[in-house]
Formats: C-alpha cells, sequence, structure tokens
C-alpha cells in the first residue's frame, strides 16, 4: 500500500512523523514507539538496524519506509 493511501486510512492527527535518528539513536526510537503504542509513520533509509520483531509487532498500527514524500 503506498504512504498516502496507508495515511489516509488513519484518522486526522493521529499518525506520529519520525523522519531522524542516528545509529546509536535506532534502538530507543524503536522501543519507545513499541511501548508508546502510537500509530507511526517512520521515514528510514535502512531497516536492518531495528531490534528483531520490530516490523512484525508494529504493522497494524506502524508503517517504516525508506522515503516519504
Amino acid at each position: 500500500m503506498m504512504i498516502l493511501e496507508w495515511l489516509n486510512t488513519k484518522p486526522k492527527d493521529s499518525v506520529v512523523y519520525i523522519s531522524f535518528g542516528t545509529q546509536e539513536q535506532v534502538s530507543e526510537i524503536a522501543f519507545g514507539l513499541l511501548n508508546s503504542q502510537v500509530t507511526f509513520l517512520w521515514a528510514k533509509k535502512h531497516h536492518d538496524d531495528l531490534p528483531d520483531g520490530f516490523l512484525e509487532e508494529t504493522s497494524g498500527r506502524g508503517k517504516v519506509v525508506k522515503w516519504s514524500p
């Protein structure tokens, strides 16, 4: 599903957008998203440094993409 289509399925003002994070901050941001239960869109070039199981655990409420308009 395209990013804008996915966003349009969410209530207005309900998605946190993240487009920053150094290598050192990735796990802290990821665990914060897991614990907060917020809906999010995270623009991140590389996905290989995410904690194990992160994408699976957040698949219903979050999206990690390489680029976002």
